[in-house]
């Protein structure tokens, strides 16, 4: 529209604003001189220009017409450039209020007036003027659709940025603000359930992206903090995820961004539940053979690797569900032709998650190489997918099949909180009198003890959850309480009761989960040993009659220095040498050592020197009773 075109449309535009006082003349020279005015490059002299010709403007045309609001916007918009704030303000609210009595508040011409005033309050630094005004039109926009949400979006990054580049407290403050709130705004309008949205589906799929994209504005934001604040960065990808219709994409970004945030802050326990909730969400998307599943399973190992070299409470299960990982990812791999890690090769990807794999298995087990690389191909073929996503299960499992027993032991009591438990009053046939007697019972591991009275150092008897045949609910007869069950053992029969019916089924159900978690626990080791090679000499045999004894190793105190070597040179050297001083040393010092245990026993037995100490003291009992003791630590059983 040319210039000349623009001025005649204006004047007929506000002819019915014109005053009675003011001929046609009068009127059409003072609207043509105040817009040739307008069209003008800002400046002060056009400012001076625009002040002075008010009066004329004022004298034929009402102040609230819309000639006089668009008079008061370029006014206010070149006192902006000129910075003179004071006076952009108050030609910017004098137009918004004309603006607002013509076309209502929530008028496209009002939220453009509004966006000058934000722009306003930015530049002379009222930051939180500027986000409270852009909110408002932010808001009117999204609601009245006058501008694409991706728009929006775009607005919204902008001007929190903007004010981030203050590097002040309180504009980062208003800049995350802005942000959250922009993100709500949109929010409520996706999820709206009582005013359904007469919108497409590609204005739906923008309105939602345009929620993802401002809260992940927002969280990158919050970790470039200095320091970064993660518990705001995952707060932000917590939102995501309640984002109805999400992407399976967006749904796994948000999973991982969430849980690389709590890794960082090493909050162990939110890691452990988020992965679990990320696995969950690739077995509700993705077929368990996929290369997608492989993908999450694939960070999940890592993340829970990393975590294991923490001190988190649970770090060597924490190493035990990175293996689990790792093994599934690796079978899938195999299974649907390759699977690519972070842009890797497949074939490439595979051999990377085996090196994994043999590296936990090595790191842990008194094995060679070769015997790892064994163990991880028998494990490949005897276990499935679903068996390895099952946590209870699975991770009992290869806690027996990666630790030797004494770190094993560890493991489980880092699962202390997780294993069945209870404590409380039962009443307890008396076998002899038939008499009831209030006991209290504990349930504690494997173990369900009774005593007198709660807190009685020493129990009145115990029962090993494995040797219990079965638990049965006792039918109403008579002599017995309303609510009674049985324990079955072997040796006698246990009738117990409780007050409630509610009581009784938690005491028959937790006694039953204890049973088969004890069971699984045991049943499912199958540990091998590696084979031990090298010279010709006795040692060397005798320790193979060590190997193959295989009896099943008990738990061992960590000690904080390695065995001492020169003590037991000197023990064995003195008159007053004897094989239960070197046991106690060796007991104490030998669980330190890994994958050197076999290294250890031969330089004790060639300290001993076995053959010459039974053939001249007589001590060949005491020479086989050494040695079968030492190797229910030095060794694990099959």
């Amino acid at each position: 529209m040319s210039t000349d075109q623009f001025i005649s449309k204006t004047i007929d535009t506000n002819q019915r604003f014109q005053k009675q006082t003011s001929t046609k003349t009068q009127y059409q020279d003072a609207i043509t001189k105040i817009i040739k005015i307008c069209l003008e490059k800002n400046s002060l002299s056009k400012v001076e220009n625009l002040k002075s010709t008010l009066p004329e403007v004022e004298s034929v045309v009402v102040n609230d017409s819309p000639v006089f609001g668009y008079v008061m916007y370029i006014l206010s918009d070149c006192c902006r450039e000129m910075k003179l704030f004071d006076d952009a303000n108050l030609y910017g609210n004098q137009s918004l209020r004309i603006r607002i009595s013509l076309y209502g508040d929530k008028s496209n011409e009002v939220c453009i007036c509004i966006d000058l005033l934000v722009q306003i309050s930015m530049d002379s630094s009222r930051f939180s003027d500027a986000v409270a005004l852009f909110l408002k039109s932010f808001k009117c926009k999204a609601h009245s659709q006058y501008t694409t949400y991706s728009q929006l979006t775009v607005d919204s990054i902008r001007v929190s940025n903007a004010l981030l580049l203050q590097s002040s407290s309180e504009s980062a403050a208003t800049a995350f603000n802005l942000l959250g709130q922009s993100a709500d705004i949109l929010f409520d309008l996706l999820t709206d359930e009582s005013s359904p949205p007469n919108q497409d589906k590609d204005t739906q799929q923008d309105l939602r992206h345009s929620v993802i994209s401002i809260l992940q504005e927002k969280a990158s934001q919050h970790e470039k903090q200095m320091p970064p604040d993660l518990s705001k960065s995952a707060n932000c990808f917590k939102l995501i995820l309640k984002i109805p219709q999400l992407s399976n994409k967006d749904e796994q970004y948000s999973y991982e961004s969430i849980i690389g945030c709590f890794s960082k802050q090493w909050l162990f326990e939110d890691v452990k539940n988020y992965i679990s909730q990320y696995i969950a969400m690739g077995q509700r998307c993705f077929k368990p053979i996929s290369v997608e599943m492989a993908n999450i399973l694939y960070f999940c190992g890592v993340i829970m690797e990393e975590q294991s070299d923490r001190p988190s409470p649970t770090r060597l299960c924490d190493l035990v569900d990175a293996l689990r990982y790792y093994l599934c990812t690796l079978k899938i791999s195999r299974e649907t032709g390759g699977v690519s890690l972070n842009e890797e090769s497949p074939a490439f990807a595979q051999k990377k998650m085996r090196d994994k794999i043999e590296t936990i298995i090595y790191n842990n087990r008194p094995l060679k190489i070769e015997d790892v690389v064994l163990m991880v191909d028998r494990m490949l073929q005897i276990i499935s997918i679903d068996f390895l996503l099952n946590i209870q299960k699975s991770q009992n499992w290869l806690m027996r099949y990666i630790y030797p027993d004494f770190i094993a032991e560890d493991a489980l009591r880092e699962k202390e909180d997780t294993l069945p438990a209870k404590s409380g009053s039962l009443s307890k046939l008396n076998g002899l009198m038939k008499t009831w007697k209030n006991r209290w019972f504990i349930l504690e591991r494997d173990v369900l003890s009774y005593y007198k009275n709660q807190g009685d150092p020493k129990s009145k008897g115990e029962i090993n959850i494995l040797e219990i045949k079965s638990i049965d609910i006792v039918t109403k007869e008579k002599k017995l309480k309303p609510y009674c069950f049985q324990i079955n053992h072997p040796k006698h029969t246990l009738v117990l009761a409780t007050d409630t019916e509610e009581s009784i089924k938690e005491w028959v159900s937790l006694l039953n989960k204890a049973i088969q978690y004890w069971q699984e626990w045991n049943s499912n080791l199958t540990l091998t040993l590696y084979s031990i090679t090298g010279g010709d000499d006795d040692s060397y045999s005798l320790e193979l009659e060590i190997a193959n004894y295989r009896p099943r190793v008990v738990s061992s105190r960590y000690l904080p220095y390695p065995p001492p070597m020169p003590m037991l040179k000197e023990i064995i050297n003195t008159e007053y040498f004897d094989y239960q001083t070197i046991y106690e040393i060796i007991s104490d010092t030998l669980p330190l050592f890994k994958e050197n245990h076999i290294d250890f026993i031969l330089e004790v037995l060639d300290l001993l020197d076995f053959e010459e100490f039974s053939s001249k003291k007589g001590h060949n009992d005491e020479v086989h009773q050494f040695i079968l003791k030492s190797s229910k630590i030095f060794f694990v059983v099959r």
